[in-house]
């Protein structure tokens, strides 16, 4: 079965801390039943499956390291995909009237800090005063298309998502690095490359940059870390290739403030990459 990953866990945490525990063992009896390995995550929630307390713990645990840094742009693509999860979850609530809009709209409210969702938040302040059927069509457009337009809110799911562009375009003002290895990139590779990840710069310089190597799917990442810049490749076949370790001399902590060592990375990652195949 595939990976549990942080999208899954906030959308399981959120079903579970509003009471929809059906919707979870669903999906752990499954898994099971397709083979979950004994010693994986899955497989420890379906052992706790009739103690809510004991899979909201272990959901919890999962999800210390969204909830420690859930400002960061990084995990913006799981919570849009566990937000639109949710939506879809509570529009055929509505569909089938199990569930009033005001209903829904206070649980949305509720659960709209877990996933750092400002149009749930948004629609349960709506919702907490007057009805009306401007409200009622609102809600039940935003169930059908993730977008929220009432009153002064304008909300769309789709702004959540993850935009590494973004996060270079503003990267490279607070590290010239980044933008460096960003256009050295793309004169090594030209359009063979696209980048899929970028996080930081933060604090003691610390920053990722992944790009996906389109002709074989293998990913090229520059991690940096209190100014020493890596470069590691993972191939489809599982196999991570570091590219320093290959050339004699070359194995040492580079600079990341050196635009020639930074230059000479990311020239020594392509040639690896291109013998490679």
């Amino acid at each position: 079965m595939k990976e549990f990953t942080t999208e899954d866990a906030l959308y399981y945490y959120s079903m579970l801390s509003l009471g929809h525990k059906d919707e979870f063992d669903s999906f752990i009896i499954s898994a099971v039943n397709e083979g979950a390995d004994r010693n994986s995550f899955v497989y420890q929630l379906y052992l706790e499956l009739d103690s809510e307390r004991g899979l909201s713990e272990l959901l919890s645990d999962e999800l210390n390291h969204y909830f420690e840094n859930k400002k960061k742009d990084f995990y913006a693509d799981d919570r849009f995909k566990a937000n639109c999860r949710i939506t879809a979850f509570y529009k055929k609530q509505y569909d089938n009237k199990t569930m009033s809009s005001k209903t829904i709209a206070g649980e949305l409210g509720k659960i709209s800090d877990i996933t750092s969702c400002e149009a749930f938040k948004h629609i349960s302040e709506s919702f907490s005063g007057t009805d009306s059927p401007a409200l009622e069509k609102a809600f039940a457009e935003f169930l059908n298309t993730g977008r929220f337009v009432y009153g002064q809110f304008n909300e769309d799911l789709a702004d959540d998502r993850y935009d590494p562009y973004k996060n270079l375009k503003q990267g490279r003002v607070k590290n010239a690095s980044m933008g460096i290895i960003d256009d050295m990139m793309n004169l090594h590779f030209g359009n063979e490359v696209k980048l899929i990840k970028c996080a930081g710069p933060v604090q003691m310089c610390v920053f990722n940059m992944e790009y996906l190597y389109l002709p074989d799917e293998s990913k090229i990442t520059f991690d940096c870390e209190r100014g020493i810049l890596c470069p590691y490749i993972d191939c489809k076949d599982g196999k991570r290739i570091w590219p320093l370790n290959i050339y004699p001399g070359e194995n040492y902590c580079h600079d990341v403030y050196d635009v020639n060592e930074v230059k000479k990375i990311v020239r020594l990652t392509a040639q690896t990459i291109k013998e490679d195949n």
